[in-house]
């Protein structure tokens, strides 16, 4: 198996351990909010847990290691970049141009390199959405829509 595509393996199974931890996360704050163990507040705009015992342990813990295991991805990310640019390079001029190659470093107009990006950034409840392309905004759009209904149900939950 080449290089670029260990690290590609790698990443994927570092992102699902990510998720993994932060569905796990979710399912102690809920827990630990049930039991007692946790509370929840709002300060200025910002969604606070708080709380003292095995379940606020735990869920720092779960959030932690997403925290982490999702920033060893990025850095595989970058490997991976470098060992398949270097690759790359390496070839022949008819060589390497591959599919996979194509879907990991997808290429604009005269071989340069292209990337997509977006963003939400929240001032107050006011969602703000960036992207580079239009099918990213729709992406962030869908996003903001979905923490917007979250943090109005964790607000108003709050007050039950």
């Amino acid at each position: 198996m080449e290089a670029a595509g260990v690290y590609c393996m790698w990443r994927q199974v570092l992102v699902v351990i990510a998720l993994i931890l932060i569905a796990l996360a979710a399912l102690s704050v809920l827990l630990g909010i049930l039991s007692g163990q946790l509370g929840f507040a709002i300060v200025l705009i910002f969604p606070v847990i708080y709380g003292s015992g095995y379940y606020a342990l735990i869920t720092a813990a779960f959030i932690f290691g997403s925290f982490v295991a999702l920033f060893l991805s990025f850095s595989y990310t970058l490997e991976e970049r470098a060992v398949g640019s270097a690759a790359y390079r390496s070839a022949a001029p008819d060589e390497g141009k591959d599919s996979q190659h194509e879907a990991l470093w997808p290429t604009g107009e005269e071989g340069k390199k292209t990337s997509r990006f977006g963003g939400v950034i929240f001032i107050g409840p006011v969602p703000i959405i960036f992207g580079s392309n239009p099918g990213i905004v729709k992406y962030m759009f869908a996003a903001a829509a979905i923490m917007v209904v979250l943090i109005i149900v964790l607000f108003l939950a709050h007050f039950l």
